[in-house]
C-alpha cells in the first residue's frame, strides 16, 4: 500500500509538471503575439501603402495561428483531464494489478529513455543556445517518463508532437517579421533621405529677406510677423497728429518702434516654454489632438487690447511652432507654398529650383 502511495505521488508531480510546461509555453506565445500585436500598430503609422498587403497575409497567419493554438490548448486540457481521471482509477486498483502494470512500463520503456539520456549526454558537450533549450525540454520528458505508465508513453508522445507543432509555427511567423523588418528599415531610410533632400533644397533656396514674389519659396515657420503690429500701433497712435501737432515722420517713427517693442515682447512669449495654450480634444473618430485655447487668458488680453489681426498673427505662430519645433520654440525654414498656404511638396521645390536656374542663364547668356 505504501509503494502505491509513493507511486501516486510520484504521479501527481508529473501532471504538475505537464501543467507548467503548458503555462509556459501558453505564456511565450501571448508575449510573442504581443510583440506582434505592437509592431503592426508601428507599422501601419508608419507605412501603410507598402505593406498593407503583407499585413494582411500576417493578420489572416495569426488567425490561423491562433486557431491552432486553441485547438492545441484543448487537446492539452483533453490530456490533462484523462490522466486526472486514470489518477483516479489507478488510486481505486489493486497493489499487484499497480505493480504488474509498472513493471511492464520499466521494461518497454527503457530503450526510450537510453535513447533520451543519449541524446541528452551529445547536448551537454557544447552546443548552443538552441540546443541547450532542446537540452532542457528531453529533460523534462525524462522526468515525466519516469513517473507515468506504459500507456502513458504514446500519450506523452502526442503531447510532444503537438509541443513541436507549436514551435514550428512559431518559427514560420518569426519568418513573417523579417521581410516586415526589412520594409520598416528601407522606409527610414528612404525617409531620411526626403529630409535631407528637403533641407538642402531649403538651404539652396535660401530665406527671404523681405515678403516672397514666388509661389514657392521658404517661410520660417513660427516667425511672428510686425505688420499687424504696424497697423495696430497706426490706430492707437492716429489721433496724436491733431493732438500733439506731430509730423507724419514723427508719428511714423513712433509707431515703428512701438510696433517692435510689442512684437519683441510678444516674441518672447513665444519662446516661453512654460506657456502652452493648447488643449486636448477627441474628434468623431477617437483621436485625440491639440487645439489652441480659446479661453486662456493672454491670448484674450491680446485680442481686447490690440484687435484681431494682432492676435491671429500671434496664434498662427503658436500653431507653427506647437507643429513643427514644440520643444526648441524657435521658427525653422520650411520650403512653403504660398499660393495654397501649405508646406511644399519636394517635387513643387525642385521644379521651382529648376525653373530659376533656367532663368538666370536666359539672363547670363544676354
Amino acid at each position: 500500500m505504501e509503494l502505491e502511495h509513493h507511486t501516486i505521488s510520484k504521479y501527481s508531480e508529473a501532471n504538475v509538471f505537464l501543467k507548467k510546461v503548458m503555462d509556459q509555453k501558453e505564456e511565450m506565445l501571448q508575449q510573442f503575439i504581443k510583440g506582434m500585436l505592437i509592431l503592426k500598430l508601428n507599422l501601419f503609422h508608419i507605412v501603410p501603402l507598402e505593406i498593407s498587403k503583407v499585413q494582411q497575409v500576417e493578420r489572416d497567419y495569426l488567425e490561423s495561428m491562433s486557431k491552432d493554438y486553441e485547438k492545441a490548448i484543448l487537446q492539452l486540457e483533453a490530456r490533462r483531464n484523462e490522466l486526472m481521471s486514470r489518477e483516479k482509477d489507478l488510486q481505486k486498483g489493486q497493489e499487484d494489478n499497480y505493480i504488474e502494470r509498472n513493471k511492464q512500463y520499466f521494461q518497454t520503456g527503457h530503450k526510450e529513455k537510453e535513447k533520451l539520456h543519449k541524446k541528452i549526454h551529445d547536448l551537454e558537450r557544447g552546443l548552443g543556445a538552441k540546443q541547450t533549450l532542446e537540452l532542457e525540454r528531453l529533460k523534462g520528458a525524462l522526468q515525466v517518463m519516469s513517473h507515468i505508465r506504459e500507456t502513458d508513453l504514446e500519450e506523452m508522445k502526442k503531447l510532444e508532437a503537438i509541443k513541436m507543432e507549436l514551435h514550428k509555427k512559431k518559427e514560420e511567423l518569426e519568418g513573417v517579421i523579417h521581410p516586415q523588418q526589412a520594409l520598416v528599415v528601407q522606409e527610414r531610410k528612404t525617409n531620411d533621405e526626403l529630409q535631407d533632400a528637403r533641407k538642402k533644397l531649403i538651404s539652396w533656396i535660401g530665406c527671404p529677406k523681405k515678403a516672397p514674389r514666388a509661389i514657392i519659396s521658404v517661410k520660417r515657420m513660427g516667425e511672428l510677423e510686425i505688420k499687424p503690429f504696424l497697423e495696430a500701433a497706426k490706430r492707437k497712435f492716429s489721433d496724436e497728429v491733431n493732438e500733439k501737432k506731430a509730423t507724419k515722420a514723427q508719428l511714423r517713427e513712433k509707431w515703428q518702434l512701438k510696433a517692435i517693442e510689442w512684437c519683441s515682447t510678444w516674441d518672447d512669449c513665444l519662446k516661453d516654454p512654460s506657456w502652452h495654450p493648447f488643449k486636448v480634444v477627441t474628434d468623431k473618430d477617437g483621436k485625440s489632438k491639440e487645439i489652441l485655447d480659446g479661453e486662456d487668458e493672454k491670448l484674450k488680453s491680446l485680442k481686447d487690447e490690440f484687435g484681431d489681426e494682432v492676435h491671429d498673427a500671434v496664434a498662427t505662430a503658436l500653431k507653427e511652432l506647437n507643429e513643427c519645433n514644440p520643444s526648441g520654440r524657435y521658427p525653422i525654414p520650411e520650403l512653403w507654398n504660398f499660393r495654397e498656404g501649405r508646406k511644399a511638396t519636394l517635387k513643387e521645390g525642385v521644379s521651382h529650383l529648376i525653373r530659376q536656374w533656367i532663368l538666370n542663364k536666359g539672363k547670363k547668356t544676354y
